[in-house]
């Protein structure tokens, strides 16, 4: 079993405000999702005549498949952030702590090999493509050859590898593309630019529906596996609040990117801050590029269909604060050692939680996975 450790400080004369707003419209929606309250305790505050003091809540989750069911029904429920937000008004402070079952963290971490900004070259692009609806099977063998030739139709770009997205993947759409460019320049226009093969072009939009697309130069990382044959590649998109304090964010950042040292079946990976989107689709510039294209070609089929399917899309391109990316051997690895790891739902996880006092990172988030022909990360 994981425990669930609570302990709430109320502001003097709300403690029973406190406790009834929580027993009333918390209690039975954490009980629904998984969540026993197993005990509880006050600790009165002294010397103090208001009702006030530490409220103290143990709860139970029965393993770890329950503990990852009950965090993604949180992040979906809008009423979890708002109890919750209604609470602190109650409070002084609160703290929330997960319990692994002794022996299941391992002894010491064993320190990976850092790797600094310097060792990457380039700059780096990887977008989360989404086909159109009812794509044939000639459409889509068309796309995947044109994102493989991606090198010789767009200005700047070096290398690209393309990954069919995997079941579990959310809010990724159906491929994985990374992209390799000279410079930011062109890595932030690579969608927008002139291709230099207008039929590669034209088979990418009638096969696309949508571009989430993200520019970087990864921070830090490693590769412990740099010829790591057909590996499952992860890729995490995610948003830091705009008003999270500086000062946790650059903790947040440095436990996700210590990740590795706990657990070993990451091979290779890198973390980066998102310079800004590379390129969009399927919003406002995708209309503008179909337009233009109709008024080069009035009699070209299909061009005034392809702005008002664009017109009426949208993209999440430009949102995304940071990029988290690893490689794993085999899909068990990021499916059970990565996930299941308590360094990550114990530690890591408190910067993601709505329930957290802690949380930076907004609840919407890409998390996609594929299995590629070789290491993208290695691409230096």
């Amino acid at each position: 079993m994981i425990h669930v450790l609570d302990a709430l400080v109320a502001k003097p004369g709300r403690l029973d405000e406190l406790r009834d707003l929580l027993l009333r419209g918390y209690l039975p929606g954490a009980q629904a999702r998984g969540m026993r309250l197993l005990s509880q305790w006050i600790a009165p505050s002294v010397g103090s005549g208001a009702q006030s003091g530490e409220w103290i809540l143990l709860w139970g989750i029965a393993d770890i498949a329950a503990w990852w069911s009950m965090r993604a029904q949180a992040s979906l429920d809008p009423q979890v952030e708002s109890v919750w937000r209604e609470a602190d008004a109650c409070l002084e402070r609160r703290t929330r702590r997960m319990l692994a079952p002794g022996g299941d963290e391992p002894g010491e971490p064993r320190a990976r090999t850092r790797l600094g900004p310097e060792t990457w070259w380039g700059q780096r692009a990887t977008a989360l493509v989404s086909l159109r609806p009812g794509s044939g099977d000639a459409a889509v063998a068309r796309l995947e050859a044109v994102a493989k030739a991606l090198p010789r139709c767009v200005p700047g770009c070096r290398r690209s590898e393309l990954g069919r997205n995997l079941p579990g993947t959310v809010n990724g759409g159906d491929y994985t593309l990374d992209l390799l460019f000279e410079d930011a320049d062109r890595a932030m226009h690579w969608l927008d630019a002139e291709w230099s093969d207008p039929t590669a072009r034209a088979d990418w939009d009638a096969a696309v529906a949508t571009v989430d697309a993200v520019h970087y130069a990864p921070l830090e990382g490693g590769l412990d596996a740099p010829r790591i044959a057909s590996p499952i590649k992860r890729t995490l998109f995610l948003r830091v609040e705009p008003l999270a304090p500086a000062d946790r964010v650059l903790r947040f950042e440095r436990e996700l990117a210590a990740m590795p040292d706990h657990i070993p079946a990451i091979r290779n990976w890198h973390f980066a801050r998102a310079a800004g989107p590379a390129g969009s689709q399927g919003g406002e510039a995708a209309a503008q590029r179909a337009e233009g294209e109709r008024r080069r070609a009035p009699a070209r089929q299909g061009g005034e269909a392809a702005a008002q399917r664009a017109a009426g899309e949208r993209s999440h391109s430009g949102h995304w604060t940071h990029v988290w990316a690893q490689e794993f051997d085999k899909l068990d690895g990021l499916q059970i050692d990565y996930m299941v790891h308590p360094y990550h739902w114990a530690t890591v996880d408190r910067w993601f939680d709505p329930e957290s006092s802690e949380r930076v990172v907004a609840t919407e988030l890409a998390h996609v996975f594929c299995r590629m022909p070789g290491s993208v990360l290695a691409w230096t």
